[in-house]
């Protein structure tokens, strides 16, 4: 099984990744990877090969990543060096491409921005009602979370969203006690 099915891909960001396969050396094949989303072209992702002989390196930039979200279809194929027309599907399945998030939207705001309005609301509305937990929808994933874990992914989305969490630090004093 490759690592690609595994990982948490978002349109127009770099991606980097290592897949290895023993069955098929790097002096001898070439891999790539083929996208399709619906009727639309294949997407062909290619890697160069690293220096242990089994593993595939794919760095796909930025600008071939600026595809539409959605449910992908892919093939990962082994491609013999000494005859391209000797072609190994090493693996088939589905991947989701998550959204470009630093994109702004009709509203102004960026997809990180809006999901950190949205958190910041939940742990508004979790204070309020002295809740322990709270259920928070983001990129189509339902999750319970506790207080902590909601202020972890609030602090998250205002990093990626390039602002600063106001008023969700935990307030500290700075006195030291000393006794003599």
């Amino acid at each position: 099984m490759s690592n690609f099915n595994k990982l948490k891909l978002f349109a127009g960001d770099k991606w980097t990744f290592t897949e290895s396969f023993s069955d098929f050396p790097s002096s001898e094949y070439l891999l790539k990877i083929f996208l399709k989303k619906g009727d639309a072209d294949s997407i062909e992702l290619t890697s160069t090969a690293s220096t242990d002989n089994i593993s595939y390196i794919f760095k796909i930039p930025s600008f071939i990543t600026e595809i539409p979200s959605g449910n992908y279809q892919y093939a990962i194929k082994a491609i013999k060096k000494d005859d391209s027309t000797d072609k190994i599907t090493v693996e088939a399945s589905s991947i989701y491409i998550l959204p470009d998030l630093s994109n702004v939207g009709e509203d102004g705001r960026s997809e990180w921005r809006k999901i950190y309005d949205n958190l910041l609301e939940k742990y508004q509305e979790m204070i309020k009602a002295g809740d322990l937990y709270t259920t928070v929808s983001v990129e189509g994933r339902t999750t319970t979370l506790d207080h902590s874990s909601l202020l972890r992914m609030i602090h998250n989305a205002a990093n990626n969203a390039g602002i600063s969490p106001s008023g969700l630090e935990k307030k500290t004093s700075n006195k030291i006690l000393v006794r003599f």
